[in-house]
């Protein structure tokens, strides 16, 4: 009995020790995603989209518009998807922003042609082109019958929405849109409002809590420039049926992820535990964490930490499915001179991270509490 006794001692303070290692510092600084918050070891620029590459989409379109970091450094799986496709730009100088109001200007006058020239779409319906306000903002805006895009210029940035308007009446749309331009406004890193909405890159929108979303945004840590970190929000799917619902599952969407990772730049990809998952709660969600060691094409050996978590879509209040990963570059940091982190570093910032991930308070909640 005594022996079970100090067992379980020992295991009690194991855990106590387990819960301290996951606290997050006081001094970290915090920043939200979508309708979550995390918070990180100091300040950390976001992931945008440049002038040549935004330029380009007014001209072309594209489906998978690049995200990056103000040096050209890719942040691949950054997305913006909220009453439409969004597009955030890096801080804009003068020319930049004339660059990109002639390139809006110039796809406005296109949608016109093109709605002029074709007069009905392929379903029969008769187009009906229309300029759009966008006050109290500068910028522009037009519809072809419920599609529609908005460019607005708030402060030094560009943020654009594009709605394809499938499935959607104009009358629907131009209520979404109404509460998308009353309700955006610029957010420096690091600021967290408490009205419901979403928190973009560099923007809030307050809404009334219905628009789903997917906003994906990653983090490169100043000072430690070979650590980024990437959070998804995402309205919860429906799976539909089992073989749907086992792609939504946790360790389904992180054999994806690794599977998926940059497989043209690495040589080797292993799990640094002995069973390559464990559960975990994420933000109150169902999850697994995973822990790999990536060797580069150049042997540059990196590690990486991903944590998914699944929501449900049949709750009545809103249980997102969640994603984060921080993952190592050590060649970033080499190249500005500072020295990478090691292993254990890298897992101890990583879970701390993962730990911090929580809906965002905001001022309505609190009075219902």
């Amino acid at each position: 009995m005594a022996i079970f006794c100090r067992c379980l001692q020992a295991l009690l303070a194991l855990s106590v020790i387990g819960c301290h290692a996951r606290e997050v510092p006081e001094s970290w600084k915090t920043d939200c995603v979508g309708r979550m918050q995390l918070s990180l070891p100091g300040d950390a620029e976001i992931a945008a989209n440049s002038v040549k590459m935004l330029e380009a989409e007014y001209r072309v379109g594209s489906t998978q518009p690049r995200f990056e970091f103000a040096d050209g450094e890719i942040a691949g799986w950054s997305a913006q998807h909220y009453m439409g496709r969004l597009f955030v730009s890096h801080q804009l100088m003068k020319r930049d922003i004339s660059t990109l109001d002639r390139a809006a200007s110039k796809y406005v006058e296109q949608s016109r042609k093109w709605a002029v020239r074709t007069k009905v779409s392929s379903s029969g319906e008769k187009l009906a082109f229309e300029m759009l306000r966008v006050e109290p903002h500068k910028g522009i805006g037009s519809r072809v019958s419920a599609a529609y895009t908005v460019s607005l210029f708030i402060e030094d940035r560009l943020i654009r929405l594009s709605s394809s308007g499938r499935d959607m009446t104009w009358a629907e749309q131009g209520k979404e849109l109404n509460m998308f331009l009353t309700g955006v406004v610029a957010r420096p890193f690091g600021s967290i409002p408490n009205k419901p909405g979403v928190c973009l890159p560099y923007f809030f929108v307050t809404d009334d809590g219905k628009p789903q979303r997917s906003i994906g945004m990653t983090y490169r840590l100043r000072d430690h420039p070979d650590v980024s970190v990437w959070l998804e929000d995402a309205s919860a799917l429906k799976g539909g049926d089992d073989r749907i619902e086992a792609k939504l599952e946790p360790r389904a969407k992180s054999d994806f992820f690794w599977s998926n990772y940059r497989t043209s730049d690495r040589i080797l990809l292993r799990s640094e535990w002995r069973t390559p998952y464990r559960d975990i709660s994420l933000a109150g969600t169902r999850g697994v964490e995973s822990f790999v060691k990536i060797v580069r094409k150049d042997g540059t050996a990196d590690y990486g930490y991903l944590a998914a978590g699944r929501g449900n879509p049949d709750e009545k209040g809103d249980t997102p499915d969640l994603m984060l990963y921080v993952i190592q570059d050590a060649r970033i940091a080499k190249d500005k001179g500072v020295e990478p982190l090691g292993k254990d570093a890298l897992l101890d910032i990583a879970q701390r991270i993962a730990a911090s991930v929580k809906r965002r308070a905001t001022a309505v909640q609190q009075t219902l509490d």
